[in-house]
């Protein structure tokens, strides 16, 4: 008895011959001398045999794979009339494909180029049409930018509340509708209603799930800073420092607002609440914790320069030792070395003064925004304001 092996089956698979579930050899080479005219140039001739081909497949998923090739090589071919007729094919099929979001998308895309405000409704329709399609996300941004720029903020806040208390709300899109909205508030000056909406896209859509999660405790907790509500502010930071995982095989994830909240943290307790103790161990936290983070050499700067100034020479020595020690090209080594009986590695690359920035309590730009003297967040050039992006 003949025996077919499971690799000679996927071999016969492959070739076309044999596998109920695989794509014909005719619909193949169709494909390939769409792409080869494709690859040369001439597009005119590869739409025409990719949607010759589509016409070879009974399957949709080939069928709407080859239209949409064919569609965009129309686009190409600068036959938009074609390429659109064809989008409008796939957007509408029924059931609907894994080719209708994005043909929906494209739609949309030539619509805006037409009339922006026809543009703004496509896309609103698309997103609501498709709203687990990853791009749901950036329809929605489009036709939120487009309708701010025609209507104004106010406008985009009505709109954003209708669509958060509909059925979208609860699809994968809703994260993005939620935040959209706590930051159209804030950019309205509707700084309450900012602070509640960022406190509620954290709470619904936590860590490991919530896109904004960070972002939305970050923003309400520069809300509260501008607010002097300090205390409050730091439970918002560390409740996003608290979701910080580590791999016994990749070292630990940093997610981009940890360092700036991990050293604003470190900054409400030394500036603010004249809790040096608490700053001095929010810094050290920054050098254990973070270990593959570019601020590690930064903390132990400022954790020495606070015990330097709480007349603890040894134990700012102590922390420069170790700096130039595990950091010898840091910026800070020279620092060390003008302070304390430390000397350099003879491979360091570090420079050969302490700048005077330096000794003047320097702090690396993710420690912004700066604190005015009545706690407010003051953005660079500007007066002070309730919080930054």
């Amino acid at each position: 008895m003949k025996v077919v092996t499971v690799a000679s089956a996927l071999l016969l698979c492959a070739l076309g011959f044999g596998c109920g579930g695989g794509s014909s050899l005719e619909y193949r080479r169709g494909l390939a001398g769409g792409d080869r005219a494709h690859a040369a140039g001439r597009h005119a001739e590869a739409a025409a045999e990719y949607e010759r081909t589509a016409a070879l497949s009974k399957k949709p998923r080939d069928r709407g794979r080859a239209e949409s090739l064919a569609a965009a090589a129309y686009l190409k071919a600068g036959q938009v009339d074609r390429a659109r007729a064809i989008f409008e094919k796939l957007a509408k099929a029924n059931p609907e494909n894994q080719y209708s979001a994005g043909a929906a998308f494209k739609l949309a895309e030539l619509q805006a180029a037409e009339d922006p405000a026809l543009g703004q409704r496509a896309f609103e329709q698309m997103f609501a049409a498709f709203p687990s399609n990853g791009l749901a996300r950036r329809a929605l941004t489009l036709a939120l930018a487009t309708r701010e720029e025609k209507d104004g903020v106010a406008a985009v806040i009505q709109y954003l509340d209708e669509l958060s208390r509909g059925p979208l709300r609860k699809s994968e899109l809703g994260q993005n509708i939620a935040y959209s909205l706590a930051e159209a508030s804030f950019r309205a000056g509707r700084t309450e209603g900012a602070y509640a909406q960022y406190v509620a896209v954290a709470n619904e859509w936590p860590y490991p799930f919530g896109a904004f999660f960070d972002d939305a405790l970050y923003k309400a907790a520069q809300i509260d800073v501008g607010r002097n509500e300090f205390a409050r502010a730091i439970v918002l930071l560390e409740r996003l420092l608290a979701e910080h995982e580590t791999s016994s095989l990749m070292g630990s994830y940093h997610r981009p607002r940890m360092n700036a909240a991990a050293l604003q943290v470190a900054r409400i307790y030394e500036e603010k609440l004249r809790n040096r103790d608490k700053a001095r161990e929010a810094y050290g936290r920054i050098y254990s914790l973070f270990t593959t983070g570019a601020l590690r050499d930064d903390a132990l700067w400022q954790q020495a320069r606070l015990y330097r100034e709480d007349g603890d020479p040894s134990s700012a020595c102590g922390r420069l030792s170790k700096l130039v020690n595990e950091f010898p090209d840091s910026r800070y080594v020279p620092c060390a070395e003008s302070t304390c009986n430390v000397t350099r590695s003879k491979k360091s690359h570090a420079p050969k003064e302490c700048r005077d920035y330096l000794k003047r309590g320097y702090l690396p730009d993710l420690a912004r925004p700066p604190f005015g003297d009545d706690g407010a967040v003051v953005p660079p050039g500007g007066a002070p304001a309730a919080a930054i992006d």
